[in-house]
């Protein structure tokens, strides 16, 4: 049986819509999945500096920069670079504060990085609202 040109643009016009919703879907699982490590290494922040364990916060905020710095790259390719851009700076803003231990700045900037994960997570999700 041989497809007419309009059942084959059809199918092509399906698969490719459902090939795309796909990697939006594997998207924004990794970007969710990225953004929690980053939210656990965040809380661990938070809690060293609350018991002022200003090590304590400095090595967990170093293995969180290590996290980011390798997703970062997948970030920028997959989200509106200034989203990447506003939690690059509240993290290097964290660290400064955190290394001048300066409690009251590192719960600011912790809380401002708090809303740009969360941002950036349902910005990314797959929904009607994101996809029109």
């Amino acid at each position: 049986m041989r497809l007419g040109y309009n059942a084959r643009l059809s199918l092509g016009l399906i698969v490719v819509t459902v090939l795309t919703l796909v990697f939006c879907w594997q998207t924004s699982v990794y970007i969710e999945k990225t953004a929690d490590n980053l939210a656990v290494y965040l809380t661990e922040v938070r809690g060293a500096v609350q018991a002022e364990d200003w090590p304590a916060a400095d090595h967990s905020l170093q293995q969180g920069l290590s996290g980011w710095q390798q997703a970062r790259p997948f970030w920028l390719g997959l989200l509106n670079h200034q989203d990447v851009i506003n939690i690059d700076l509240a993290l290097h803003s964290l660290a400064a504060f955190a290394q001048e231990q300066r409690s009251d700045e590192v719960f600011n900037q912790l809380s401002l990085l708090d809303y740009y994960l969360k941002l950036a997570v349902e910005s990314d999700k797959v929904n009607l609202s994101n996809l029109f």
